[in-house]
């Protein structure tokens, strides 16, 4: 009888030797003091004080022609519930992602349809969409939340050449008939469509845009071209019409579409080269999100030269806007998509982030440096913010245009990491803004601190933070080679 209760596991053994499966975790803590993040401060204002932790547990198997992934986690802040009432602030508990990921074809199966490719496979489902150095798209993992979509994507590689044809569509619910989609989280008893105004429309639907896509369809295409990394991108995304009355905005049926386009080339690294440099540029046209015609331009330069343990460049960004003087239908206000902008535009999120900052643009001059040695690294940068764009305001329904200089301000940000074992990184953060009035000034629409009451020549805003991550590993199993037949 023994003998019979030990051949089923047995053969499940036999059959996990021939999978690969993986579980891993993550507990990340983040305690900030916010004295001026992402707004100028209010006069007065007692700075924000609190501790963010990101909660995750990872699940990966493949075997044979598929992969298969699932990223579940809690985000909360420490304190936001009661001790002993259970979810009384709403469910943190979600699925960041959960996709398969089927192989069509690889090099060493002769039996697939798609035979002599390297590669050709379907990823579909809730996942992350990364490419390049994620300045259009991105994880966002700074985010505790970080940034997922759903969709399906069609991967093909050949002989170092990478084709993603990606595609997605949202819909609010099951229905019965129409395809009318509400953006983000909205107040209840708006089937139809019609929500308040001052209604909550997911702000982060993108950086800059303020409103989740209906729909989005792209292609990436990247291939080695002698020492560099040579990608261009093509993306449309599409946004549900609607109309505006003082009251409400109602979403009606219609799409405007917005095509972003353009490149990115990489210094592809090596042991015996020294330097970094990456250039990048899009264009934008087509329609707005409120449908108005678009034309706008994303351009970037960087570099760096490492000397042994010190490496530091300078870089360049620039997004173009609108001119304050001259209003016109064409909005020329460059939107970064769905990328990681605490990565690029200064640590404090002053810019491209959920807070906004006006339609003028953004130039960015920057010089950043790092120094490693062993275990532990720091980094300092320093931003020089200016508008892209001439800011001018009609002041109190006053005749005149008020102007002001396109210098928005300076920030100093220092990163310090130290890793811990295998699993355990510590990190410590400040930043520093030296704010202009201009800076406030284009601020004034995101948030109260930012008023025209309070306009010193100067005003100054910190931030600090510790991030404590643990990202334990905690079964791995290879999958056993199989003998040919």
């Amino acid at each position: 009888m023994k003998k019979i209760y030990i051949i089923p596991f047995l053969i499940l053994f036999t059959y996990q030797a021939q999978a690969q499966f993986t579980l891993s975790g993550q507990l990340r803590t983040r305690t900030e003091l916010r004295d001026g993040f992402g707004n100028l401060p209010n006069k007065g204002a007692s700075p924000a004080f609190f501790t963010s932790q990101r909660a995750r547990l990872n699940v990966g198997y493949s075997l044979e022609k598929i992969k298969f992934f699932t990223a579940i986690q809690d985000v909360r802040i420490w304190g936001q519930d009661a001790s002993t009432i259970s979810n009384a602030d709403g469910n943190k508990l979600m699925l960041h992602e959960m996709w398969a990921e089927v192989a069509l074809a690889n090099a060493a199966d002769s039996t697939a349809a798609f035979k002599g490719l390297d590669y050709l496979g379907l990823k579909i489902g809730r996942q992350e969409i990364s490419y390049d150095d994620q300045r259009l798209l991105g994880n966002l993992d700074w985010l505790q939340q970080a940034r997922r979509h759903d969709a399906a994507i069609l991967k093909l590689m050949h002989k170092g050449v990478q084709l993603d044809v990606g595609v997605a569509y949202n819909q609010n619910t099951e229905t019965k008939e129409g395809r009318i989609y509400v953006p983000g989280n909205v107040p209840t008893g708006t089937a139809t469509g019609q929500i308040p105004v001052t209604g909550t429309v997911n702000p982060a639907g993108t950086n800059g845009i303020g409103q989740m896509y209906k729909s989005f369809q792209y292609v990436y295409l990247s291939k080695k071209v002698g020492a560099f990394k040579v990608s261009g991108l093509f993306f449309k995304d599409d946004f549900q019409k609607s109309t505006v009355t003082p009251t409400s905005r109602v979403f009606t049926k219609g799409l405007n579409s917005r095509l972003t386009t353009g490149f990115n080339a990489a210094l592809l690294p090596s042991p015996t080269n020294k330097l970094t440099l990456n250039i990048s540029a899009y264009q934008q046209g087509h329609q707005n999100k409120e449908g108005n015609p678009l034309d706008a331009y994303f351009a970037s330069i960087y570099s760096s030269y490492s000397f042994g343990a010190f490496s530091a460049g300078p870089g360049f960004d620039f997004y173009s806007g609108n001119n304050g003087e001259h209003a016109t239908k064409v909005n020329h206000r460059f939107d970064p998509l769905y990328g990681t902008p605490h990565k690029f535009g200064g640590l404090m999120d002053y810019f491209y982030a959920a807070d906004g900052h006006g339609p003028a643009g953004l130039k960015d001059f920057y010089v950043k440096s790092r120094y490693t040695k062993g275990n532990f690294s720091t980094n300092v940068d320093l931003h020089q913010f200016l508008s892209g764009n001439q800011i001018a305001y009609r002041e109190n329904n006053a005749d005149a245009l008020t102007r002001y200089q396109s210098n928005l301000g300076t920030e100093v940000d220092v990163i310090s990491t130290f890793t811990y074992g295998k699993y355990i990184t510590f990190e410590a953060g400040y930043a520093h803004m030296f704010g202009t009035n201009s800076l406030n000034r284009i601020k004034t629409s995101g948030f109260p601190a930012a008023n025209n009451t309070y306009l010193p020549k100067q005003r100054q805003a910190n931030w600090a933070y510790l991030m404590i991550n643990i990202k334990p590993e905690f079964l791995a199993t290879k999958a056993t080679p199989q003998p040919k037949s």
